[in-house]
C-alpha cells in the first residue's frame, strides 16, 4: 500500500472519530428486520418495500413496510421478534446488513452489501455526500466512514470488482 493511500486512510480514521465525538447519538435504523412467531424473517429493505407473510403458527397476518425510511408493522397478539440492526450497532452487526443501491455495467439497478462495496466506491460516496451539501455526522452517512476506519484497523481491503447483488451474495 502507498504511503499516500496509508495517509488517507489514517487521516480518515481520524475524522470518523472525531465526527462520533462531535455527533449526538442518534439511533437510525440501518435494516428493519422482523421474526415473526413461525421463524419467518421479514425484511423491508427501501422505502415502500411492504413484506408480508401469514404465520403458520398463530395463523395471524403480518407485514413490515418502510425500509430505512420508516418502520410500519402489523400489531398481532403475538408480535414479531425486533432483529432490526441500527446505527449504533457494532460495526460488524452494520456492514452485513446495510445495503447500498448501486447499478451495473449493464445500468441495473441492484443492492450491495456494505461490506462487498469497493474501497474506490466507499470513497466516492463520502465525497458525494460532502459535495452535495450532505454531512457526514448523519447516522447513516457515517457508516461509510465506520467502514473504512474497519477495512483499514482489518488490513481488509475491497477492490474494484463488477457487484452482485445482495440476496446472491454469502
Amino acid at each position: 500500500m502507498s504511503c499516500t493511500v496509508v495517509n488517507y486512510y489514517l487521516a480518515l480514521h481520524i475524522l470518523y472519530y472525531q465526527i462520533l465525538k462531535s455527533m449526538e447519538e442518534k439511533k437510525v435504523i440501518i435494516a428493519s428486520r422482523w421474526r415473526t412467531p413461525d421463524g419467518t424473517l421479514l425484511e423491508s429493505r427501501y422505502t415502500h418495500d411492504y413484506v408480508s407473510h401469514t404465520d403458520t403458527v398463530t395463523g395471524e397476518f403480518y407485514f413490515v413496510d418502510g425500509g430505512s425510511s420508516y418502520v410500519r408493522m402489523s400489531q398481532n397478539k403475538i408480535p414479531m421478534t425486533n432483529c432490526c440492526v441500527y446505527s449504533t450497532d457494532p460495526i460488524e452487526a452494520v456492514r452485513k446488513y446495510f445495503r447500498r443501491g448501486t447499478f451495473d455495467k449493464d445500468g441495473n439497478r441492484l443492492w450491495v452489501l456494505l461490506k462487498n462495496l469497493s474501497d474506490g466506491h466507499v470513497q466516492n460516496i463520502i465525497k458525494d455526500i460532502v459535495n452535495s451539501g450532505g454531512k457526514l455526522t448523519d447516522p447513516v452517512a457515517v457508516q461509510y466512514a465506520r467502514e473504512l476506519a474497519y477495512r483499514f484497523d482489518c488490513n481488509d481491503h475491497v477492490e474494484e470488482h463488477d457487484y452482485i447483488p445482495a440476496d446472491e451474495e454469502n
